[in-house]
C-alpha cells in the first residue's frame, strides 16, 4: 500500500470561507453541533460528509426557528435550504482548521481490475458500501458490482417456457427445472458467502456489504454475474421465502427481521409476521379468497388483505408513535371511500373464536 499526499479533487473543493460567518444560521447554532461534525470528520476522514445527517441538527431545534431561518436568509432565496446548511457546516470545519485532521489519501490496489486507485477518487454512495476500512474495489469496479445489473440474460428458449410456467400452460419442464436448480445453488452460494439470510433485496442496501471479506466479496460478484434475474427467481418459486425453503437455507420456514417474522402461509402468501400468517392460514383454511398487500384507494399505503371491497389490517405494532399515526390514516382513507376496514390487534388472536366471528360472513365451506 503506497501513500499519496494529496487529497483527490472530488471532496473538499466548493468550499467558501465566508459562509461560516452566516448569522442567520449562527444564531441557533449549537456547540453539540460542532462536535458532531468533529466527530464525523475524526471517524470517517474524507468521507465525512457521506454519513453527515441533516436531522441530527434539524431535530434538535424548533421548527420555527427553522422556518424563520429558511424565509429569512437571502442565500435561502437563492438556493436550497439544505444546500445552505451543508455549506455551512463544510465552510464551518475549513475555518476551524478542523479537515486538516484528514488522513492523508491512501492508494490501494482493486481486487477486480488489479488496477491502482486513489481512495477519494470513491464516490460516497460505493465508498459506505464497502466501509473506508475495506475499500476493495476501484470506484468504477465498485459501481459495477454494487450498482450494476450482472444477472444472467435468459435465451428466448427460457423466457417463453417462464412465461407459460408462469399461466400454467404446458411448457419445457426441463428448463424451468434447469433455472429452479441454477436459483437454488445462487441462493446456496450466497447464503455461505454472506453467512446470513440473504433478504430478497441484498446489496440494495449501504450496510449489506459490512463486515463480508474481500475474499467472499468476490466470490459475490462471480455469482452476481451468473445467476438468474431476481424476477425468475420469484416467478419459479412463489416469493422470496418459498425460494429459500428450496434452497434448505430457512430453519423453519421463516426470517426474524426488526418488524418482525417473515413466513410463508400455507397458501404460499408471503407473510411480515407471525399473527400475519394466522389470519391468512385461517383465511385459507376457510376458503375465503384474499388478496394480499393491496393498495389504497388513496395515497402510497398497502393493507395486509383485501377481501372482496372490504380491506383487513393486522396492526401488529400498534403502540408505536409512527404506526399509530398510520393507522389513523388508514382509518381516515377508508372513511372517506366508504369502504369496511376490518381491524385486528396482537390481543385479538389470544381471544377464543375471535377470527371466526370477525369472519363469520365469509365462511361458507367447510375448513381445509
Amino acid at each position: 500500500m503506497k501513500t499519496d499526499s494529496k487529497l483527490d479533487s472530488k471532496y473538499h473543493t466548493d468550499i467558501d470561507p465566508s459562509w461560516s460567518t452566516n448569522k442567520f444560521i449562527l444564531n441557533w447554532w449549537k456547540d453539540e453541533f460542532d462536535e458532531y461534525l468533529v466527530s464525523l470528520v475524526d471517524k470517517y476522514h474524507w468521507l465525512w460528509e457521506g454519513y453527515f445527517n441533516l436531522d441530527y441538527i434539524l431535530t434538535k431545534i424548533d421548527n420555527n426557528i427553522i422556518k424563520y431561518w429558511q424565509s429569512s436568509d437571502p442565500l435561502c432565496q437563492k438556493y436550497a435550504w439544505y444546500n445552505i446548511l451543508c455549506g455551512f457546516c463544510r465552510s464551518r470545519l475549513f475555518c476551524k482548521g478542523i479537515l486538516k485532521r484528514i488522513r492523508k489519501a491512501e492508494v490501494f490496489n482493486c481486487a477486480l481490475c488489479k488496477e491502482d486507485f486513489i481512495e477519494t477518487s470513491i464516490w460516497y454512495s460505493r465508498a459506505k458500501r464497502m466501509t473506508i476500512e475495506q475499500l476493495d474495489f476501484c470506484d468504477q469496479c465498485a459501481s459495477l458490482f454494487m450498482f450494476g445489473d450482472l444477472a444472467r440474460k435468459l435465451t428466448a428458449k427460457e423466457s417463453s417456457a417462464l412465461i407459460d410456467f408462469s399461466f400454467k400452460q404446458p411448457t419445457d419442464l426441463k428448463l424451468i427445472a434447469a433455472l429452479k436448480n441454477d436459483s437454488s445453488d445462487y441462493l446456496s452460494k450466497l447464503f455461505q458467502s454472506i453467512n446470513r439470510i440473504p433478504m430478497n433485496n441484498f446489496g440494495k442496501n449501504f450496510q449489506d456489504y459490512h463486515g463480508i471479506s474481500t475474499k467472499n466479496r468476490l466470490a459475490i460478484y462471480h455469482l452476481f454475474l451468473n445467476r438468474p434475474p431476481h424476477k425468475v427467481i420469484v416467478q419459479i418459486y412463489g416469493s422470496w421465502i418459498a425460494a429459500l425453503i428450496e434452497a434448505n437455507i430457512l430453519e423453519n420456514g421463516a426470517i426474524k427481521t426488526e418488524r418482525g417474522i417473515r413466513c410463508l402461509a400455507h397458501d404460499g402468501h408471503e407473510c411480515n409476521s407471525i399473527g400475519e400468517k394466522t389470519i391468512d392460514d385461517f383465511l385459507f383454511s376457510y376458503g375465503i379468497a384474499h388478496k394480499k398487500e393491496p393498495n389504497y384507494p388513496e395515497g402510497n399505503y398497502r393493507g395486509d388483505f383485501l377481501i372482496g371491497q372490504t380491506m383487513v389490517e393486522y396492526f401488529g405494532l400498534a403502540g408505536e408513535k409512527s404506526y399509530d399515526e398510520k393507522i389513523k390514516l388508514k382509518r381516515q382513507i377508508c372513511k372517506n371511500v366508504g369502504i369496511e376496514l376490518i381491524e385486528i390487534f396482537p390481543s385479538d388472536l389470544t381471544k377464543p373464536a375471535f377470527l371466526s366471528r370477525c369472519f363469520e360472513k365469509y365462511i361458507t365451506i367447510n375448513v381445509k
